[in-house]
């Protein structure tokens, strides 16, 4: 242990404990001036320091076309009262150190461990803790399942880029000088890989931080694969002093290509020792906020059997706290516990064989939620998801067969009650109302398992469903969905919609079906049913068109 996170300057690490907070990183700025005027601050045009600065944001923004904001919370409020906070700063303190420590030479920091370990927690503490502590540019990336961003891993570029250019004249010179001499709109990843060498080496002292490189939809094969990725950016820092964090689990794709610079890579494994102790406060922390009326004793009970049981995994213990209520005797909260399947394995097959075995009518409608959630392009609204639902398993929108009100107890019972814990469903920011929540997979663990198990759907043809990729059959039972969806004549009415709901899905459809089709089988139906659709004399496409 005392030799691990050598080059970044940690010879003891503490006990931590940590857990996955929806993290996301951010850069915005309107394009609204033109572009001569965006231009004049990098060209040397005397305007005021105000505008250099905001046309300096512009220009990058529009020089890569960086990777659109994260539907995700950027908040990290309420890290800092856990009980292992404190094992966190000392940590973060030897890093800061060995980063200080004046080498000149690149160095690597691995921090790997299994899922559900928090790891995405600790690397957040990294990134706040060391933007202060530095005076040198320390840019983070936070790859998440449910991101674009997990197709091609060279996105971590564009916006390492963008950040220490907001802070660097000299990585900005660096991203100009290129855009000049370049003429696509958009950089390609060799560009970034140049430009990424470019500035590590104008810019003494960079911090990089990636976390979720596990995450991307390609490990080890392809252009835009982590494995490449990871190659590429290692030769670029070659003759540098960069400082490279990267935090994922240990998949072999990751590991052997960072291992071919194993002269300048450390390397810490998580494991139980640094846990342990964490999920048995983070426990403690969720009992005694579910039930703060019962007696000490029985809470700690309670919370010494679920940490037992969690496998030293928060992510256990956060996807089982909603099975504790207040209003539960002592005997059925031990029960409770006690019938809770051990381990994040056994919980996601528990789940699953409770999906398995319900009605026909509620397993169907589960299968579309989770379809719905796992494949499509952006989080969906409960309110568009209620329709896209109708039309999947009914293929019509009868206005009996809609909710009457989408409120919470709808949620929690046609949404949350069928797929969770599976399944979550998040506060839109901006509009509360209870239509407009999201619904997201928890973790990518969950992701992989379901990909795993989903079926297809029972219309596809069963030599369709052989050896094919489980993602396209998904992908092509979204694409029939959005066609039946757009061929339907009260989709385009203007008057008259038989519900409030009619036209919550229009809009994802139109924008989208042509993408999941790509993307998904040759279905002779949905062959049919495009076709259909595409014809110039149907009232309905002609209103796509308009």
């Amino acid at each position: 242990m005392e030799v691990t996170g050598l080059a970044v300057g940690i010879s003891v690490l503490p006990r931590v404990g940590f857990r996955k907070p929806c993290i996301g990183y951010a850069f915005q700025s309107g394009l609204s001036q033109s572009r001569g005027k965006r231009l004049k601050w990098a060209l040397g045009g005397k305007v005021s320091r105000n505008e250099q600065v905001d046309n300096f944001e512009k220009l990058v923004q529009q020089l890569y076309n960086f990777i659109p904001p994260e539907e995700k919370s950027q908040s990290y409020e309420g890290l800092e009262s856990t009980a292992w906070v404190q094992g966190i700063r000392q940590m973060l303190t030897k890093i800061e150190e060995g980063i200080k420590s004046g080498s000149t030479k690149p160095s690597v920091l691995r921090i790997n461990g299994p899922v559900g370990f928090g790891k995405t927690v600790l690397c957040a503490h990294i990134v706040r803790y060391l933007s202060g502590a530095l005076d040198t540019p320390v840019a983070h990336f936070f790859f998440t399942s449910d991101h674009v961003s997990r197709e091609d891993p060279f996105s971590a570029l564009r916006s390492w880029q963008c950040q220490v250019a907001a802070k660097s004249k000299d990585a900005f010179e660096c991203i100009h000088h290129v855009w000049e001499n370049d003429s696509s709109e958009r950089a390609s990843r060799q560009a970034l890989v140049n430009i990424f060498n470019e500035i590590a080496t104008a810019v003494l002292g960079c911090v990089f931080i990636a976390d979720g490189l596990d995450e991307c939809s390609q490990l080890g094969n392809g252009d835009a694969s982590v494995a490449r990725f990871l190659r590429d950016i290692m030769n670029a820092v070659e003759g540098t002093d960069v400082k490279l964090l990267l935090v994922s689990r240990d998949e072999p794709e990751i590991r052997e290509a960072l291992e071919e610079n194993k002269d300048i890579l450390s390397e810490y494994k998580i494991g139980k020792d640094d846990v342990e102790a964490d999920t048995a406060a983070s426990s403690q922390s969720v009992v005694d906020k579910k039930l703060s009326n019962k007696s000490q004793d029985l809470r700690s009970a309670i919370s010494e059997a679920m940490a037992v049981r969690c496998q030293d995994q928060f992510l256990w213990i956060k996807m089982q706290e909603e099975f504790l209520r207040n209003e539960m005797s002592k005997k059925r909260l031990h029960e409770v516990v006690e019938n809770m399947p051990p381990g994040l394995h056994h919980l996601y097959y528990h789940n699953w064989n409770r999906i398995v075995n319900m009605s026909d009518w509620d397993r169907d409608r589960t299968f579309v939620l989770l379809r719905l959630t796992l494949f499509t392009f952006r989080p969906l609204t409960v309110y568009t998801v209620t329709e896209a639902v109708l039309i999947t398993q009914f293929q019509e929108l009868d206005p009996d067969e809609y909710p009457e009100r989408v409120k919470d107890k709808y949620i929690r019972t046609e949404v949350i009650g069928l797929c969770g814990p599976l399944l979550e469903v998040h506060d839109h920011p901006q509009h509360p109302s209870p239509r407009n929540r999201t619904l997201h997979i928890p973790h990518f663990s969950v992701r992989q398992y379901l990909v795993e198990n989903l079926p297809a759907p029972a219309w596809m043809q069963a030599n369709d469903v052989l050896n094919k990729k489980y993602e396209s059959l998904h992908h092509t039972a979204i694409a029939r969905a959005c066609v039946q969806y757009l061929s339907l004549p009260q989709i385009w009415e203007k008057d008259g919609q038989p519900c409030l709901c009619v036209g919550a899905f229009l809009v994802y459809a139109t924008h989208n079906w042509m993408h999941h089709a790509r993307l998904g089988l040759m279905d002779p139906s949905l062959l049919e049913l495009s076709k259909g659709f595409l014809l110039q004399d149907k009232a309905q496409f002609k209103s796509l068109i308009n």
